[in-house]
């Protein structure tokens, strides 16, 4: 058979598609990105915002059966178990040079602003490394949404140092549950940022409220030796707080020397003071300016759009 697979959005290689692809090559069918003539098109989206265009690819193929996937579902929507367990074909994507995969699924955590437990639900333990590790690469990527989590987490940071890998834990690790042990345990590993270019640790820091607790486990990690300018923390913004709550937590951070970065919730590319906010940390202009300072930045703030300064 004809196996056509589309990847609709998504800067990273998609590990569904690669494990559909898997299947389907033992089966001895013919797939691929640009396979003609379909039997079968598998079509994955990953951001609502496409998903109405994601659902009109079906038109394309009237003749063939068409199945969409994705987190852009907002429901569960899994692989079949004999599938999701398989070894990802890496060769769908011939310059990756990096594994990746879940050790864990789900969260506990049940935070308002995220899809996570409503697609994944309770958190699980998933895979071992072993499962999607290729050893012709010395590079990996996890996508656990809460690897600290993980009663496994010492067996996986295990296997990263007897194998020498460096690793990208990529969705952000909560702060909140870092010991003096998981301190030290990460701090003897290689971990960098998505291009596995700049060594980074990243965690993450949504809510202002969770700021003593996120601040510990910060501190703990730069206690067990990592140098806070290679931390990097992911910043929500444009949910549930004011600018001038977003602004607090990106100074608090920059103060102790961590790399804040900014994630906008829906994106909302219309808010000009958050993309001038996201703008200053993102780029890293904290490095030169204070946000104050920051052109973008300073003309809303002297058009009292932010309302009353803190």
């Amino acid at each position: 058979m004809n196996i056509l697979l589309i990847q609709v959005d998504g800067k990273l290689p998609n590990l569904a598609l690669m494990k559909l692809s898997a299947h389907h090559k033992q089966k001895g069918d013919n797939v691929g990105f640009n396979v003609s003539n379909p039997d079968v098109v598998y079509a994955s989206v990953i951001f609502a915002k496409h998903y109405a265009n994601a659902k009109g690819i079906k038109l394309f193929y009237p003749d063939a059966d068409f199945h969409l996937g994705g987190s852009a579902l907002d429901i569960p929507n899994y692989l079949p178990n004999e599938i999701e367990h398989m070894m990802p074909d890496y060769s769908l994507y011939p310059k990756l040079n990096y594994s990746m995969g879940f050790t864990t699924r789900g969260c506990f955590r049940k935070c308002e602003f995220c899809i996570v437990p409503k697609i994944e639900g309770k958190f699980r333990e998933h895979a071992n490394i072993e499962e999607f590790h290729n050893p012709d690469f010395n590079k990996v990527m996890l996508l656990d949404n809460n690897i600290l989590a993980s009663k496994k987490l010492y067996k996986t940071i295990s296997f990263i140092k007897d194998n020498d890998l460096k690793v990208c834990i990529s969705q952000g690790m909560d702060a909140r549950l870092v010991t003096k042990k998981t301190a030290e345990t990460l701090a003897s590993i290689k971990s960098y940022n998505q291009s596995f270019k700049i060594k980074s640790y990243i965690f993450a820091w949504d809510n202002i409220k969770d700021e003593k607790n996120v601040l510990k486990g910060l501190n703990k990690m730069i206690d067990a030796g990592i140098k806070p300018k290679h931390i990097m923390v992911y910043v929500l913004v444009g949910f549930d707080s004011n600018y001038w709550d977003d602004i607090y937590r990106l100074d608090t951070l920059s103060k102790i020397g961590v790399c804040p970065y900014v994630m906008i919730y829906n994106f909302k590319r219309n808010d000009k003071i958050l993309n001038a906010i996201a703008k200053w940390a993102n780029r890293r202009y904290y490095t030169v300016c204070e946000l104050r300072q920051f052109v973008p930045f300073k003309k809303h703030l002297e058009k009292g759009m932010l309302g009353e300064t803190k």
